[in-house]
């Protein structure tokens, strides 16, 4: 027969086991999954200083004052006043690899005078992190993409936003986040 003892003993050594994950670390059932972190701030772009895609600037590229700006927290950009965008800034967070990226863009409904081709391109230090090409005349699109992190980013690492369109269109880039692996 068990003591009394030998039972709580047991008992307590079973819920112990219970409160605590496999690796020996308390469960904690309420905590929240990782917080995102913004990247960029819509206010600091600024014009590139040099341009990695400079091979798709077109003949008559230009961007007029105003052509871009900040709405409800996005960047707008305006393509009739603005063909060939190509803007940067520092990122605001560190990014570890296999952290979760998270982007938002949206457009409306693409027109131009002839057909032609969009392209937008997030690039990190000259490097493209994300980028679409769609034909116009096209229909309105959002771009909720998630990808993980293939390589590590310090903070302050430079990001360019391209943007290369004919026609007259609007586009908001509503946010890159990074949400860091738990």
């Amino acid at each position: 027969m068990i003591s009394l003892e030998r039972r709580l003993h047991a008992i307590f050594a079973i819920l112990l086991a219970a409160s605590v994950g496999g690796c020996g670390q308390p469960v904690d059932e309420t905590t929240e999954p990782t917080a995102a972190v913004a990247l960029v701030d819509h206010a600091a772009w600024s014009v590139a200083t040099s341009d990695p895609l400079a091979a798709h600037r077109p003949a008559d590229a230009g961007c007029e004052s105003g052509s871009h700006y900040v709405e409800d927290d996005a960047l707008e950009v305006q393509t009739g006043y603005c063909n060939y965008l190509i803007l940067e800034q520092a990122s605001l967070a560190a990014v570890r690899t296999g952290d979760q990226l998270e982007l938002l863009m949206v457009h409306a409904d693409l027109d131009a005078p002839e057909a032609a081709e969009l392209h937008i391109a997030l690039l990190w230090d000259d490097a493209i992190a994300w980028e679409h090409t769609s034909t116009i005349p096209g229909p309105a699109q959002a771009f909720d993409r998630d990808w993980l992190a293939p390589a590590d980013r310090p903070l302050g690492s430079k990001l360019v936003l391209h943007l290369h369109n004919h026609g007259f269109n609007s586009y908001k880039f509503v946010s890159f986040d990074v949400r860091p692996a738990p």
